[in-house]
């Protein structure tokens, strides 16, 4: 009887070959050569790839090489750049918050200035589609008559 540790792994060959042959499509076709499109479009995607694997490596050897000139400079000025960093991040958050929040309440004196207007045959009006409410203002319209509603049938001893 065969034990759990006795259990052979079947052993696969796969070569560079069987790999070329299913990327090109050829995997199942032992018996004749590949098209020459095939091969075109193999050594372009080498010769891409090769390129690309190139560029890769030279940009992180520069990146290693200014790291290692720059360090030292770096290390210098960081008494510097830590603060001045700091209140740049600072600054433009600050900025960023004060614009977003201009824009929020110019978009809500709009709103209102359309929601009050719109009953109203005034000669200057900010139009929505088809001359109506602005959006949402048809759920505070009906507020009150919702809670009205519900309040009816509570009967009080």
């Amino acid at each position: 009887m065969l034990g759990f540790w006795d259990f052979k792994m079947p052993k696969f060959h796969v070569g560079l070959i069987d790999i070329l042959r299913y990327l090109t499509g050829l995997s199942n076709t032992h018996d004749h050569s590949p098209d020459s499109i095939h091969v075109l479009c193999f050594a372009t995607l080498f010769i891409s790839c090769a390129n690309l694997l190139f560029l890769a490596a030279l940009s992180v050897a520069g990146i290693a090489i200014c790291l290692v000139i720059l360090a030292p400079v770096l290390i210098l000025l960081t008494p510097i750049l830590i603060p001045l960093g700091m209140v740049l991040f600072l600054t433009i958050g600050g900025l960023i918050f004060a614009g977003v929040s201009g824009l929020v309440v110019i978009l809500s004196v709009r709103w209102l200035y359309n929601y009050l207007n719109s009953g109203n045959s005034s000669s200057v009006k900010i139009y929505y589609v088809n001359d109506r409410h602005p959006s949402g203002s048809d759920e505070t319209d009906n507020k009150p008559a919702v809670i009205i509603h519900t309040s009816l049938p509570v009967e009080v001893c």
